[in-house]
């Protein structure tokens, strides 16, 4: 046990011994700490900055449909290229397809009449608004016509209706003192239709005193007026000539076929009378209508003879310019129901079946870019050292070490992040070839060359003193003294040395602390 204390301590004095005359200075103990020689000699240099990043697509998008609808067709899947414009997705649109076409004939439609507006009425046109004109006053004459036919036949249904029907049990009717023949029955509706018939003697005359002095040229107004008028009349003697026969019965003095028979003169007279006064109505209708209508195409015949004015035309671009915006509008809409790839690149997710219900906002489809750059968050440390068009050495970890691609520093933000507590710069790199073995997401270890010399003086760090501004290095002279020698110095790499670019010569010797 003593011998092997005793070698042990034997061994620390003689590596201690053996330490102070290679490490300690020689020139009097002016330097303080061990120190080595250390030959200088020019070498390459190079400055690098060791970071670690993610690779990303140069874009990336994703798609979902501004409505929602049940999806029609597929034309994409994932892994699949796609090329800018492509169609991906389409969801069903059917009626939208109707509305687009006829948005479309509505805006071909009005800009032809915008055209013909422009270049004014043609010789046709003067043409077909001369045939409207004369087809519209043909229609006023044949419904005239029809109007004066009408109106005789209302007074030979009604003068039928009195006359033959209704004065087949009154006595005298056309008298000043009508009675009727009929005994019994309500006294009051008795009353009434002797009193009125000799009222109606009266209006029938009139109404024919005006209809026989009509012709196809008279104005009709008065006379379907006084039509009307006398019409009325007669329905209410003939309603309560109605209510009177139901008011009697059978009896010595008149039999049921008789009553009968009365009972149906008078209903059939009061039909005929309605049918008439309605087809009165009709006929005026149709020839108001004729008028008004013979009017218009006058009218617009005048207009084609004198031209189209500005505010026509104007009117007809505004209604050019609504059809466009509907044509617009559906084709917007048409555009909501399908998804294209704005960008070329490969689809990467795909999330969506043939005849599934999908909801507007819904992520469908995403498609990343064929260029893959690298996201770095380079440390406050750092950004000092690099700038924009850096070269770098860059792995994969998915590839090892052994295979390195090349890249450029091209992006750095100048706001910064904090990332646990340190500001850091987001940057990119591109890389130099688009290799098809590079992938989003994987993860990368980049050297990015900062400085780069092949040739020069240099020493390590450790053998440069510092005073404030200068440099200066201890060369060892000819008895290996130390001689302290201003320098100039240059970059530094990644591996300790520094780059001496003036007051020392390659083959000198300098002390390294």
């Amino acid at each position: 046990m003593r011998f092997t204390v005793s070698l042990i301590i034997f061994i620390f004095i003689l590596v201690v011994a053996a330490g102070w005359y290679f490490f300690y200075p020689s020139d009097n103990g002016s330097q303080e700490g061990f120190s080595l020689l250390y030959q200088v000699k020019r070498m390459p240099l190079k400055r690098v900055v060791l970071l670690n990043g993610i690779v990303e697509s140069e874009k990336k998008v994703e798609l979902s449909f501004d409505r929602s609808g049940k999806v029609k067709n597929i034309f994409a899947s994932v892994g699949k290229e796609a090329v800018a414009g492509a169609l991906l997705v389409e969801l069903e649109n059917s009626d939208l397809v109707a509305d687009l076409a006829r948005a479309d004939a509505d805006l071909a439609a009005e800009k032809a009449e915008l055209s013909r507006l422009e270049k004014g009425p043609t010789e046709e046109d003067i043409r077909i608004a001369d045939v409207k004109v004369e087809n519209a006053e043909r229609a006023v004459s044949d419904s005239r016509n029809e109007l004066l036919a009408r109106i005789i036949d209302a007074y030979t249904k009604v003068d039928d209706a009195v006359r033959n029907r209704l004065d087949r049990f009154i006595d005298n009717p056309q008298s000043s003192n009508p009675r009727i023949s009929l005994s019994g029955g309500d006294s009051t509706l008795r009353q009434s239709i002797e009193s009125n018939r000799m009222k109606t003697e009266t209006v029938l005359n009139d109404w024919y005193g005006v209809i026989s002095k009509l012709t196809s040229a008279s104005d009709f107004s008065s006379a379907i007026a006084q039509s009307y008028a006398s019409i009325d009349s007669v329905r209410t003697i003939l309603r309560d000539a109605t209510l009177f026969l139901n008011s009697l019965s059978a009896s010595a003095s008149i039999t049921q076929e008789a009553l009968d028979n009365y009972r149906a003169d008078v209903g059939a007279g009061r039909t005929n009378v309605e049918s008439a006064r309605i087809a009165l109505v009709l006929a005026e209708e149709k020839f108001n209508s004729a008028v008004s209508s013979s009017r218009l195409a006058e009218e617009q015949r005048r207009k084609v003879q004198a031209g189209f004015t500005v505010d026509e035309i104007d009117a007809e671009r505004a209604r050019v310019k609504r059809a466009e915006a509907q044509v617009l509008k559906v084709k917007s809409d048409f555009s909501k129901t399908t998804l294209r790839s704005p960008i070329t690149g490969v689809v990467s997710r795909f999330d969506a079946k043939k005849g599934e219900a999908v909801t507007s906002g819904k992520i469908i489809v995403t498609v990343i870019g064929s260029r893959y750059l690298i996201r770095v968050n380079i440390p406050e440390a750092d950004i000092a050292k690099v700038k924009i068009g850096d070269r770098a050495t860059v792995t994969l970890d998915a590839y090892g070490s052994e295979e390195r691609f090349l890249a450029i520093l091209t992006d750095v933000e100048p706001a910064e992040e904090i990332i646990q507590g340190v500001a850091t710069y987001k940057s990119t790199l591109e890389f130099e070839t688009q290799d098809p073995r590079i992938k989003s997401g994987m993860t990368a270890n980049i050297d990015i060359v900062t400085g780069e010399k092949s040739d020069v003086i240099a020493v390590p760090q450790r053998a440069v003193i510092r005073r404030g501004e200068d440099r200066y290095i201890r060369v060892a002279n000819a008895r290996n003294e130390s001689e302290e020698r201003k320098v100039e110095v240059g970059i530094v790499d990644s591996k300790g040395f520094v780059e001496v670019t003036e007051g020392l010569a390659e083959g000198e010797s300098v002390f390294v602390y």
